[in-house]
């Protein structure tokens, strides 16, 4: 220290003295630049600076005789310093936060880099790294090398035995790929995907780090597989559309879709957290006209909704555009009024058979037919808004039931909502549709069977699309056995194989129920709303899907009861003809049943189609 001390001090002299050196030889070869602008004593100027001068001289003097005595005092004790050992420098526990290895192959690298920099490095004797060493292992890492005592001999073996066991690049490589794969799929929601690709970024980039060639088509679609179902089908359309399409393309595009949908979840407004205030005052409104949306009508305290059919008309001759605008009238989105609607678009369809103009009166008979359905055309019913009681279960425990019947005169389709909930199963009706018996086309009843199980897929994937369930599944129930097997096995019939190939398409499962339990057949026939209102099979759906799997209706063997019906009707000389048909469940049904008289009457049930 003290020579350090000396030498710096000698430096400052010598500066000191070169400083003044050159001053000196400026000072003498030039003269001062003020003295021809400011009429000032140059030769007092000249003294002063060499006044100046002197007393430099006066302090570098100082400087070394009080270096010099220094250096003379302290000399015995440097000497006596430099005798004495250096000592070895002790191991104290470096500021860096190690974490404890536990043996995961995937830690291994990050806690040896930790440790080599903070402690193996360092100059430490090796006793003390393997007491620390050991006080930073656990688990299975700790029980590799229990057997070693803690001596400085067997430090560097307890290190390389560590490294020979968990660094091993092959195992390490497999525990990623095992990990990669093992990632669950993100689901719809801007977080879950984020999250995912993090995760999936981070394996992939540790297995290049390794080497591992992450370009081939294996990974690609391990990685593929992670996204939603719609991210995922735009995936793999992008990977198919090169043959030079690599991994870092496809986490470039998984990126950009997380960020766009953090960006349209970012938008979505945001639900207060405040108690509603749920009372309610009288203020004067304008009177709301009756064709206005009835979904208005809410009850706050019960959170109910309340549909309800108006007939406050009070023209008594009524014209064929009159009945039109009444009937339009009546808001009904979701089809939930369909069975108590169902007549006046019958009504209505009869007009227009009978060729009547716009704005002739309707006879008499068709005047009390009509008041007949306008009488009944009264009342309200009530729904809870909300689907279902509690929480809303996650996607994957929803189903989509669609149900379908036909009649003569029309054909419908509603769609339920199967949850399973803390409590069991709950169903709900969610939408329904009823359509007229063409004027066109002259259908039988099976083929307007046909045409209902058609409707039911459309409605159904309708369903699906809108509240966002593409993983729940489909399931479509007709009482038409006839339908069924047609289903089953395709028929020659144009018409009837061109709606059954669009269900197929539409990735449903067909399912039989009697028509006594079939909630689709009030839309058929029609009923009051007084009737609607009690008829919980409507609302809810059949019983049995409040119930488990196990006590569904049983799917019949349709093979029998044609060869009934085609004995029966053999027997009874009705016509009925039907090729190829053979045991091996082969059936072709050929053209339509026209004159069985098993056919289904107009009111919708029957019992075999």
């Amino acid at each position: 220290m003290a020579d350090r001390i000396f030498a710096d001090l000698a430096r400052s002299i010598k500066g000191l003295k070169e400083l003044r050196d050159e001053y000196m030889i400026l000072f003498h070869q030039h003269p001062a630049p003020w003295s021809n602008i400011v009429k000032v004593s140059f030769r007092a100027q000249q003294q002063l600076l060499q006044e100046n001068l002197n007393y430099w001289d006066e302090c570098i003097s100082k400087l070394e005789n009080k270096a010099s005595r220094y250096l003379d005092l302290d000399a015995p004790a440097l000497k006596t310093a430099a005798d004495i050992p250096t000592p070895t420098p002790t191991l104290s526990t470096p500021n860096v936060n190690i974490q404890k290895f536990d043996g995961d192959f995937l830690k291994w690298k990050s806690f040896k880099q930790r440790f080599d920099h903070s402690i193996h490095l360092k100059n430490y004797p090796n006793v003390e790294k393997m007491i620390a060493l050991l006080g930073l292992l656990e688990g299975d890492a700790l029980a590799e090398v229990q057997g070693f005592e803690v001596s400085s001999e067997n430090y560097l073996s307890v290190y390389e035995t560590l490294e020979e066991r968990f660094g091993n690049d092959q195992i390490l490589i497999s525990q990623l790929q095992t990990k990669l794969r093992s990632i669950p799929p993100a689901k719809q929601e801007a977080r879950s995907i984020r999250d995912t690709v993090n995760a999936v970024t981070n394996m992939v980039r540790q297995l290049q780090n390794l080497n591992v060639d992450t370009n081939n088509i294996a990974t690609i679609l391990d990685v593929i597989e992670k996204m939603p179902q719609e991210s995922r089908i735009k995936l793999r359309i992008f990977s198919m559309s090169s043959r030079n399409v690599t991994i870092d393309q496809i986490l470039q595009k998984m990126k950009d879709t997380a960020f766009e949908v953090e960006v349209v979840a970012a938008d979505e407004k945001e639900h207060s957290a405040r108690k509603i205030n749920e009372q309610t005052s009288k203020v004067p409104f304008k009177p709301t006209s009756p064709n206005e949306r009835q979904f208005q009508n809410w009850n706050s305290q019960e959170d109910t909704l309340i549909l309800e059919l108006k007939n406050d008309v009070q023209d008594k001759r009524w014209t064929k555009r009159k009945v039109l605008k009444f009937i339009a009238s009546t808001f009904d989105p979701l089809g939930m009024l369909s069975p108590v609607s169902i007549k006046g678009k019958i009504f209505m369809q009869n007009l227009f058979q009978k060729l009547l103009s716009w704005d002739t009166p309707l006879s008499d008979e068709l005047q009390k037919e009509w008041q007949e359905i306008v009488r009944n055309w009264k009342g309200n019913v009530t729904i809870p808004r909300k689907l279902v009681h509690g929480t809303m279960p996650e996607k994957d425990s929803i189903e989509i039931h669609a149900f379908a019947d036909a009649s003569k005169i029309a054909y419908c389709a509603c769609v339920y909502l199967r949850m399973k909930t803390s409590k069991g199963h709950e169903s709900v009706l969610v939408f329904a549709k009823t359509r007229l018996h063409p004027l066109s086309k002259t259908l039988t009843i099976p083929k307007m069977e046909v045409m209902g199980i058609w409707l039911a897929s459309k409605i159904a994937s309708f369903v699906q699309k809108e509240m966002k369930l593409e993983t729940s599944r489909k399931f479509i129930w007709t009482d038409s056995q006839i339908s069924f097997y047609w289903f089953q096995k395709l028929p020659k019939d144009v018409f009837v194989c061109n709606r059954l190939k669009d269900v197929l398409a539409s990735n449903v499962e067909l399912l039989f129920v009697p028509g006594t339990l079939n909630p689709a057949d009030l839309g058929t026939r029609g009923v009051s709303i007084e009737e609607l209102n009690e008829a919980k099979c409507w609302w809810h759906g059949p019983q049995f899907l409040q119930e488990t799997q196990d006590k569904w209706p049983k799917t019949k063997d349709v093979t029998q009861t044609i060869n009934a019906l085609i004995s029966i009707s053999s027997n009874q000389d009705d016509t009925i003809v039907l090729q190829n048909v053979e045991m091996i469940r082969k059936y072709e049904i050929e053209k339509d049943l026209r004159r069985c008289s098993c056919r289904k009457p107009q009111g919708g049930g029957n019992n075999y189609s």
